[in-house]
């Protein structure tokens, strides 16, 4: 049912444009997928990731493209999800992204 909604939205819209996270990268360790306290994990690992689970879910095609950098000097992404099997879209967006705002350009904080 999901996949046809999204069908009928990509009718009239090219992307969806998301967050990749819910906050900036987090620390190391604290998603830990070995801890032995499953229902800590699943409820970081929803809280965190939850953007992702649309594209996981129905197989469109999605990239995390870095358009921020945190006070951490990490980089923040944003998710861009295309209809299924356009592929293309997505990389033509990328190729715009990168000559509107080179990446490198980004991590050297320039």
């Amino acid at each position: 049912m999901a996949e046809q909604k999204l069908q009928n939205f990509y009718q009239q819209y090219d992307v969806i444009i998301q967050p990749v996270l819910s906050k900036v990268p987090a620390k190391l360790g604290w998603l830990d997928m070995n801890s032995e306290d499953l229902k800590e994990y699943g409820s970081r690992f929803t809280a965190y990731s939850g953007f992702t689970s649309l594209a996981n879910g129905t197989g469109q095609p999605s990239m995390s493209v870095p358009m921020h950098l945190a006070e951490s000097n990490l980089p923040v992404g944003a998710l861009f999800t295309a209809a299924w099997g356009d592929d293309a879209t997505l990389l033509q967006l990328a190729a715009q992204l990168e000559n509107a705002a080179p990446w490198q350009l980004l991590a050297d904080g320039i």
